[in-house]
């Protein structure tokens, strides 16, 4: 097994088994001491995390092929040397690290401990991560230790050990997920399209950006650990079971047409579109909608309009029709009051003669009309209107009995 596939919690209890053969061994007596170090050694050196021991007097009584690799000091070198010389590798200069804080009192301990990025600790034992430049000739990791007590058979500490991985990748691949979640996070939250991620299970909102708050009319309080049947979003609620199901049965949600209320209660139109998605192993939504109840109420004012126009051409079309009978008519019209032998009737042919006039220019207007020509306004005097169509009142007051007095002035222009 490489040393990168073994997790944390195997490190820590390899090197509990470790602690626990090295007192086996101190504690035989049939072994003699130089080959029961010979076993402790042997057992160090085929640990693949690089290891170090330490006795009391902070000197290295241990330092494995994998230390060795990583700071590049062959163990001819170090064993024996105390004043943290060991640090010297990662750091460039004596400072206490992981195996020495095991051996310190609270107070030391305490003082030194904000030099980690991380430090745990669980009775005895600590583990802790930090940055160091120096190992690798200079190319500097992120290391993760773990170090111990050593004991002997008596119960007395006699030193320490330190085991010590390269977690480098995993610090990369930790600031590359970093790095993705805030692009991640400002494309949400500045993005033009109303976007929500909530929990599958019940709705609940865990996010929302500032679109969907414009959207709906919520505010982020509002929203924020509510479920959108909470706010009672869905016109229909059985369009959301309908999606789910869709996204249950691995189909893509796209486009889908819903109706949703506002805060105001307010019914409105959006194409929606919804991805499942993992967060912290919690099964959630993405929700991405468009507004579409404006550009369907224009779709329905061209449909309208579209119609008007099919009106206007029919009108033209019939206008075309009309005005010919009435050319003829006005023709008549205009021989019969020529003749001299109804002078009584000029009037009244006069009369006809206007009113198809006026009536030729109305058709002749829808016509203009028709062809989307441009309709030019002009003033008009009103008592010049009101005397034009006063005889046709007046006719039409004499068939009902009534009379109808003129008294116009001058109104102005």
């Amino acid at each position: 097994m490489h040393y990168e596939e073994l997790t944390k919690a195997q490190l820590i209890g390899e090197l509990m088994a470790l602690r626990q053969k090295v007192e086996e061994l101190q504690s035989n007596k049939g072994i003699a001491l130089n080959e029961s170090q010979q076993q402790m050694e042997q057992v160090i050196e085929l640990l693949p995390d690089a290891t170090l021991v330490i006795n009391m007097r902070g000197e290295v009584v241990f330092w494995n092929k994998a230390m060795q690799e990583m700071t590049g000091v062959p163990k001819d070198e170090i064993i024996g040397k105390g004043d943290y010389e060991y640090a010297l590798p990662f750091y460039g200069y004596r400072r206490p690290i992981l195996i020495d804080m095991v051996l310190m009192s609270e107070r030391e301990y305490s003082e030194i401990k904000d030099k980690y990025d991380f430090i745990g600790q669980e009775e005895s034992n600590l583990s802790g991560e930090v940055y160091v430049p120096n190992t690798y000739g200079g190319k500097g990791a992120y290391l993760w230790g773990y170090a111990s007590l050593l004991y002997d058979r008596q119960g007395r500490v006699y030193g320490a050990i330190q085991s010590i991985r390269d977690i480098s990748d995993r610090k990369q691949a930790e600031m590359a997920l970093r790095h993705a979640e805030e692009r991640f996070g400002k494309a949400f939250m500045v993005s033009p399209i109303p976007m929500a991620i909530s929990e599958q299970k019940n709705g609940i909102y865990l996010d929302v950006n500032d679109s969907f708050l414009q959207a709906t009319g919520y505010s982020r309080q509002e929203m924020i650990g509510a479920s959108s049947l909470d706010l009672k979003f869905w016109v229909d609620a059985t369009q959301r079971d309908e999606i789910l199901q869709l996204l249950q049965n691995g189909e893509k949600v796209r486009n889908r047409e819903i109706k949703y209320h506002t805060s105001q209660g307010q019914e409105r139109l959006a194409l929606l579109s919804m991805e499942a998605i993992l967060i912290n192993k919690t099964a959630c939504l993405v929700t991405m909608f468009l507004d579409i109840t404006e550009h369907r109420q224009m779709e329905k004012d061209i449909a309208r309009l579209d119609r008007l126009n099919l009106i206007g051409e029919m009108a033209a079309s019939i206008g075309h029709e009309i005005r010919n009978p009435m050319t003829a008519v006005r023709g008549f019209i205009q021989l019969l009051n020529e003749r001299e032998r109804n002078p009584q009737d000029k009037a009244y042919f006069d009369i006809m003669l206007e009113e198809l006039d006026r009536a030729n220019e109305i058709i002749s207007e829808y016509l203009r009309m028709a062809r989307d020509k441009i309709v030019h306004l002009r003033p008009h005097s009103l008592d010049q209107v009101v005397r034009a169509i006063a005889p046709m009142l007046e006719a039409d007051a004499n068939y009902r009995g009534m009379t109808i007095e003129l008294n116009l002035g001058n109104p102005p222009r």
